[in-house]
C-alpha cells in the first residue's frame, strides 16, 4: 500500500487527510462548491471538509457554503472508504492548493 502524504498508511477504508488552501479569488462559491459536491458523489468515500470550527458533508453543496471560506481559507479534508485516497486527491486539488499535513 502507498503511504498517504502525512507518511501514514491507511488500511482499508481508513481515514485519509488533505489540508489545502481554496485559491479561487472569490473564494468557495456556489459554483465551486456544487463542482465539488458533484465529485465528491462520485466515490463510495464518506469526504468531510473542515474550516473555522464547521464541519461540511463534501456532497451537500449547503454544507460547503455554511463553511463561508474565502479566498485564502485552509480547509482541511477526511475521506474514508475503499476510494478515499483518490477521492481526497481528486477534491482537494479541484478547491485549491493542496499542502501536506
Amino acid at each position: 500500500m502507498i503511504p498517504t502524504q502525512n507518511g501514514t498508511t491507511p488500511g482499508p477504508g481508513g481515514p485519509v487527510h488533505r489540508r489545502f488552501e481554496v485559491t479561487d479569488p472569490a473564494g468557495l462559491h456556489l459554483r465551486a462548491a456544487a463542482r465539488l459536491a458533484q465529485a465528491a458523489a462520485g466515490f463510495v468515500a464518506e469526504v468531510r471538509v473542515r474550516g473555522d470550527g464547521r464541519v461540511a458533508d463534501a456532497r451537500s453543496i449547503l454544507d460547503l457554503m455554511m463553511l463561508a471560506a474565502d479566498c485564502g481559507s485552509r480547509l482541511d479534508l477526511e475521506a474514508r472508504g475503499a476510494d478515499a485516497e483518490a477521492a481526497a486527491r481528486v477534491l482537494a486539488d479541484l478547491v485549491g492548493a493542496t499542502r501536506t499535513v
